[in-house]
């Protein structure tokens, strides 16, 4: 006979079950026959009653907590032990019990909350307890910490939100509290609900029926003005009620029916077993035949193992071909570091023989070049933390190693994680090639892309030399030239006393007139004046002028006003890189407003331009955009580069673009950049 057999069964009859409810109806009756008589004796023999038994729920489940299968009972066993404390503060401190003087019905309203807060979160939290046993030691110090928290911020801080107010009644926090608390006791009943196979049936209703009923109690605090009025009666006789059914549940099962109760998965396995013990003679017989027909079949298997025997060496050999005949340098290091493998073709790549690395694991180690080993190293603890996740990501490494003659060699290294067809770490696989020639190309090519931009940059300002040069002579002598025109004609016509002439010449004047405007305006356009003559601030208010009067577009210039010195050459560069934003503004963002601001931060010179346009996915900027924006963007990012400085995009489809301009700032130097000629 199993332990479960041994269980007392008492399940009451009908004649029983009335017998018990009549019993309960007469105590709630006692129970309000003392609420009549005295209040203070009813609420203080209700709380009495919950706390002794929490006590009761804690003593079971701490007591065989050695034991005990079930991490539901033993973490809510924890729990209620700190709740029967809270409520046994609770019902020290009510009003007309003069114990905490000075507190009046706020400090009881408080420590109930709390104690519902704790309780309510408990039986949450209780059922993730299920799949993963708690520690009863750091449950125990949670609760102790918890606790002792609140009670300090009841008593001694005074952070806990005011509950009663005297004349009054509930504050907004008590009652939203209420609900809060009532909400998480559904989340709670579902989530028990939900794990119920880990349960007895009858614990399961039990419990989740002491749920619904704590949820009427905190339902009915909502209520109450007088901590001595019928909701506060209501809500203390659905506590009486709901720990009745804990008790029910918990205690009186755990003593007269514990495997129901703190042995359930015991239960469970041994009636499984006794079903298993059923059909076992079944199934030897089974087994019986089945071992008569694998006895015919295995000289068939083992005529078959041989051949597979020999298909596996012939497996293994072509394996070793492929393995040792491979033109890259390739190893298995072992789970303990040591190599299990490594191909002969190390002895070509850096002249070391494949048995020196089987004989000493820390040769790879000494052989890399000194300024790589940091990143090797770093390499490998990344390779550790893959292991522990079983992942089969492979990492990637450059890195220089020093052959045995001496020379110096770039290695591309691939490495992965292997494992058993169990998933069990089996150390790791490399692949290493000689990528030398491929270092200095990619060197050479860098070289020539440095060279390429230091060309583009001199042309760059060769062109603005000759821009300047083209600028001073069609202001000092095609304006010149043009404005003494004008005077010569102003003075011929005075000295000619004919009508007839006066409108050829106020014609010819209008024509002198607008060339000279076209002259400066193209004279500022080619290289304004001003950005060698004022400086970039004042050459870039120029620009929004100019470009405000041309387009229509409204454009604001902020200058923090900061002395920003910077060499005639970057001047150039970022009013050349500002004249191409805006000009991208004012053709392609549709924008209604463009903003440009300038200001020195931190040794550096910042040009921020911005508009409210149409905006753009700046994933796309160097690709889909039209050639002539992305190659306008293209030059002022090279041209950027030359001055040490950097371009940042932001930009979202219909809500503008930000585009920012930073150069570090440093003296000017007259005698070098675009003035020279």
């Amino acid at each position: 006979m199993s332990f479960a057999d041994k269980e007392v069964k008492e399940h009451p009859d009908g004649f029983g079950r009335y017998v018990i409810m009549a019993s309960g109806l007469l105590i709630l009756f006692g129970f309000y026959l003392t609420s009549r008589y005295n209040y203070l004796l009813f609420h203080s023999l209700a709380e009495i009653f919950s706390i002794f038994i929490a006590c009761g729920i804690f003593m079971i489940a701490w007591n065989s907590r050695r034991f005990l299968d079930n991490n539901y009972l033993l973490f809510l066993g924890i729990a209620y032990l700190f709740i029967g404390g809270l409520d046994l503060v609770h019902m020290l401190s009510y009003k007309g019990m003069n114990i905490f003087e000075g507190y009046g019905a706020n400090l009881p309203t408080q420590l109930w909350i709390a104690a519902r807060y704790v309780e309510g979160i408990s039986l949450l939290a209780a059922p993730f307890c299920l799949k993963r046993r708690p520690s009863p030691n750091l449950t125990f110090m949670g609760y102790i910490l918890v606790t002792g928290l609140l009670l300090v911020a009841i008593f001694y801080w005074g952070l806990f939100p005011v509950c009663y107010q005297e004349g009054v009644g509930l504050t907004a926090f008590k009652k939203v509290s209420e609900y809060i608390i009532s909400l998480i006791l559904v989340f709670a009943a579902f989530l028990l609900y939900q794990n119920r196979a880990a349960f007895d049936r009858r614990v399961l209703k039990l419990l989740i029926a002491s749920i619904i009923v704590t949820i009427g109690a905190e339902l009915s605090f909502t209520f109450y003005v007088s901590v001595y009025g019928l909701s506060n009666l209501v809500g203390h006789m659905f506590k009486i009620i709901s720990f009745y059914l804990i008790y029910k549940a918990i205690i009186q099962t755990g003593f007269q029916k514990p495997f129901n109760l703190l042995f359930r998965n015991l239960k469970v396995s041994e009636e499984a077993l006794q079903k298993a013990q059923q059909g076992l003679e079944q199934s030897v017989a089974e087994r019986t035949a089945e071992l008569v027909e694998a006895n015919v079949q295995l000289k068939q298997e083992i005529t078959e193992h041989r051949q597979a025997e020999e298909e596996l060496r012939e497996g293994e050999e072509r394996f070793r071909t492929v393995a040792d005949f491979t033109y890259d340098w390739e190893y298995w290091q072992g789970t303990d570091g040591k190599f299990i493998y490594v191909s002969p073709s190390c002895e070509r790549i850096i002249g070391y023989q494949a048995q020196e690395f089987v004989q000493d694991p820390n040769l790879l180690l000494t052989l890399i070049h000194p300024e790589d080993r940091e990143n090797f190293h770093a390499h490998l603890l990344d390779i550790k933390k893959i292991d522990i996740k079983k992942s089969s990501d492979v990492f990637h490494l450059d890195f220089r190693i020093i052959r045995r003659d001496g020379q110096e060699r770039w290695i591309s290294h691939y490495c992965q994680s292997v494992y058993g067809a169990d998933r069990s770490w089996l150390g790791h696989r490399a692949s290493n090639r000689d990528i030398t020639v491929r270092k200095e190309a990619e060197k050479k090519i860098l070289e020539y892309q440095e060279q390429l931009r230091s060309l583009a940059m001199e042309l760059s300002l060769a062109e603005e030399r000759e821009r300047r040069r083209i600028a001073i002579d069609l202001h000092d002598r095609v304006c010149q030239t043009l404005a003494m025109v004008q005077i010569d004609l102003n003075k011929l016509r005075q000295s000619v006393a004919s009508t007839e002439l006066d409108k050829s010449f106020d014609r010819v004047i209008r024509f002198v007139d607008t060339a000279i405007s076209d002259t400066r305006t193209l004279t500022f356009n080619i290289s304004p004046p001003s950005l060698y003559e004022l400086g970039l601030e004042a050459a870039l208010d120029e620009l929004a002028e100019q470009m405000q009067d041309e387009y229509g577009l409204p454009i604001t210039l902020e200058d923090d006003g900061s002395p920003k010195p910077v060499s005639q050459e970057g001047r150039v560069i970022l009013y050349r890189a500002v004249r191409e934003l805006m000009i991208n503004v004012v053709k392609h963002a549709q924008a209604r407003e463009m903003k440009v601001s300038i200001w020195g931060e931190d040794g550096h010179i910042h040009i921020e331009v911005k508009d409210d346009g149409i905006g753009f996915d700046t994933s796309q900027v160097y690709s889909r955009l039209t050639k002539t924006m992305s190659l306008g963007l293209l030059s002022i990012r090279e041209q950027l580069v030359s001055l040490n400085g950097q371009m940042e995009i932001d930009s979202k489809p219909g809500r503008g673009t930000t585009v920012a301009l930073v150069v570090p700032i440093e003296h000017d130097q007259s005698a070098s950049g675009v003035e020279e000629s």
